[in-house]
């Protein structure tokens, strides 16, 4: 039976808790890093577990999307007490970026689903992690709510700091690119946040600010950065975009438009007359809108040319090409996308990958 959704991104969603999750939920409190976190073991048995998932007055787990796993937990505490918002992300889901978003995910639900004016989160002052992913998510520090508190293992006297979420109403920000050593990595540990490790070793970024730092942009509010769009020229007349990524609390303000604008922009100073990019699923209509025109690019190591253009019967193919002389290319040209041609390919050919490209003539 499908679980009811509460609330969803392109990432994961916020689906019904029920008590098949109970184990998962439980072995997460047997977690050291758990307990470090909440200053306590909270759950000897899974009963205890499960009271603890009742004694909220919202709790949800974190599903992914792409692999409908469950990656972890939100609740927010009873009425009677202060609304208080918490998450417990399982092991081998953290340090993804799915912390974040599920924390952020949550606040906004929160906030205009469930009415609550006040919304707090806890933190321990070791648990630099955590306040930063508090302020990633809109939160802000509360002295007034700071309370004293007992190590739970060595009995030394703690502080929780208070956090109070406070998402800014007029979002104020402004668009810059790399110059400093300091700015690139924070602004790759921004898409890390969103995207996961992968981003990382994707591409030798270091070597693009090298020659073209002003094309790798991002926009920075409050001190901390809440969009990038990197670009590298490919040669000497196109240019590939290789990160989009916007904070979810700046997502539908025109920031990324904003951002892909100044970017063409400035490509056009570098004589670049063309511009590729690949799309995840949930941003095809925005490329679409920007202008540009989308193809269906599959990819394979195992499979030669001949196999990948034998399962098309369909669309014209705009070019084919072995990248790096191991990944066999075909490129397809399509009107929009096509979920079931990318199915049969991924499906009938394992190994095959497919994703919509997006290119655009400036």
């Amino acid at each position: 039976m499908n679980r009811k959704t509460y609330a969803s991104n392109a990432l994961l969603s916020l689906v019904e808790y029920r008590q098949s999750d109970d184990s998962a939920l439980y072995n997460n409190w047997q977690d050291q890093d758990t307990q470090k976190g909440f200053n306590g073991a909270h759950a000897a048995t899974i009963e205890d577990s499960r009271r603890l998932a009742a004694n909220q007055r919202f709790f949800a787990m974190i599903r992914l999307n792409s692999t409908g796993d469950i990656a972890g937990a939100v609740g927010i505490s009873l009425p009677e007490r202060e609304a208080d918002l918490a998450i417990w992300l399982f092991k081998g889901y953290r340090r993804q970026g799915i912390g974040t978003q599920a924390f952020a995910l949550a606040a906004k639900y929160a906030v205009e689903a469930l009415g609550i004016t006040e919304l707090h989160a806890g933190a321990y002052p070791d648990n630099i992690g955590s306040q930063k992913m508090l302020k990633r998510c809109g939160f802000v520090p509360n002295s007034k709510g700071n309370y004293p508190a007992k190590h739970y293992l060595t009995g030394d006297d703690v502080i929780e700091l208070d956090h109070i979420y406070k998402p800014q109403t007029q979002m104020e920000y402004a668009i810059k690119h790399v110059t400093t050593e300091r700015e690139f990595q924070d602004a790759l540990a921004f898409a890390v946040s969103i995207f996961g490790e992968r981003v990382k070793t994707h591409t030798d970024w270091r070597k693009h600010m090298e020659r073209n730092e002003d094309l790798l942009l991002f926009a920075e509010s409050g001190g901390e950065i809440v969009g990038i769009v990197f670009g590298r020229i490919e040669n000497d007349c196109s240019l590939t975009v290789g990160i989009v990524a916007v904070n979810e609390r700046f997502r539908n303000l025109g920031l990324a438009r904003e951002m892909m604008k100044l970017l063409e922009e400035r490509a056009i100073k570098y004589g670049v007359y063309l511009i590729t990019l690949g799309a995840v699923q949930t941003a095809e209509g925005f490329y679409a809108k920007l202008g540009y025109t989308g193809s269906l690019l599959i990819q394979s190591e195992k499979h030669g040319i001949n196999e990948l253009l034998a399962l098309n019967a369909e669309y014209k193919v705009r070019y084919t090409n072995i990248y790096d002389g191991k990944v066999n290319q075909v490129c397809l040209k399509l009107p929009e996308a096509d979920r079931l041609l990318q199915s049969k390919y991924e499906i009938e050919l394992p190994g095959c990958h497919t994703q919509m490209m997006f290119w655009k003539n400036i």
